[in-house]
Formats: structure tokens, C-alpha cells, sequence
């Protein structure tokens, strides 16, 4: 599935050897790639008790339902990381904030700083402002609202 859309088992038990699928009583399988990335692989399988239950038409049937699916999954991870991205904002900007006040510099100077501390250290940015937020607030120093 890392180099075809779709591959179909006719019957597991045609070769004789046991498997896994025989050995539930499963008969055949098909199974499509929803996407594929270079560290995981999204595959949804359909499974039958009889042999040969997939045909061409139920994987044409199963290639266009998992184009949807496909779609449905891209859309929850793009909202997942635009969720994620409006928490880290504040962080972030309170990180910038901080910077701004201890090293009497600019925003533009202070986050670039923050960016290349990240950078440098090998941390996400957000980790390295939660850091930064947490010395501040945590060591018995301002918190950035309560200048």
C-alpha cells in the first residue's frame, strides 16, 4: 500500500498455508490507502467471510469513498493544527513579550530572537516559550499582565 492505491486479497486460504485472516474465518480482503506520508501510512480495510468478495467494482466503489475520507481527514488535520497554532499564539506572544522587557528590544527584534533560540537549541518554538513563560511566572517574577 506505500506504492499501490489499492490491493485486494482474493482468498487466504487459496495458497493453503495459514494466516492470519484464515484463521479468524476471514476469507478475503480489500484494502485502500487513504494517504500515505513518509513516516505513516492510512489505510481502511474491508474484510469478508467469503472468497472473492471484492471485486473491481467494489474497489472502484472503495477508491472513491476513500478519496472522500482522504479529503475529510486533511480538512480534521488542517483544523487540528490551526486549533493548535491560535493556543500558541498567546505563548508566543507572551515569550516575545518577556524577551522584549529583559533585553529592552523591539517585538520584531524579540521574536526573531526567540526563533533563532529554538532554532538553535532544537526545541519547537512553542516548548521554548512555554520555557520562557514559565521562568518568568513560576520563579516569583511579573507575569506579563500584571505589569
Amino acid at each position: 500500500l506505500w506504492t499501490t492505491p489499492v490491493v485486494r486479497t482474493a482468498d487466504s486460504e487459496a495458497d493453503g498455508a495459514a494466516n492470519a485472516l484464515s484463521g479468524l474465518g476471514l476469507r478475503s480482503a480489500l484494502s485502500l490507502r487513504l494517504r500515505a506520508d513518509r513516516r505513516r501510512l492510512t489505510v481502511l480495510t474491508a474484510y469478508a467471510r467469503k472468497p472473492q468478495a471484492f471485486d473491481e467494482d467494489a474497489a472502484r466503489i472503495g477508491r472513491l469513498f476513500t478519496a472522500h475520507v482522504s479529503l475529510a481527514l486533511d480538512s480534521a488535520t488542517v483544523r487540528e493544527q490551526l486549533t493548535e497554532a491560535m493556543r500558541t499564539r498567546d505563548l508566543i506572544g507572551q515569550a516575545t513579550g518577556i524577551l522584549m522587557e529583559r533585553l529592552d528590544i523591539d517585538a520584531a527584534g524579540a521574536f526573531e530572537s526567540l526563533v533563532k533560540a529554538s532554532q538553535r537549541e532544537n526545541v519547537k518554538l512553542r516548548d521554548l516559550a512555554r520555557r520562557i513563560v514559565d521562568a518568568n511566572t513560576g520563579s516569583g517574577g511579573r507575569g506579563v499582565n500584571e505589569r
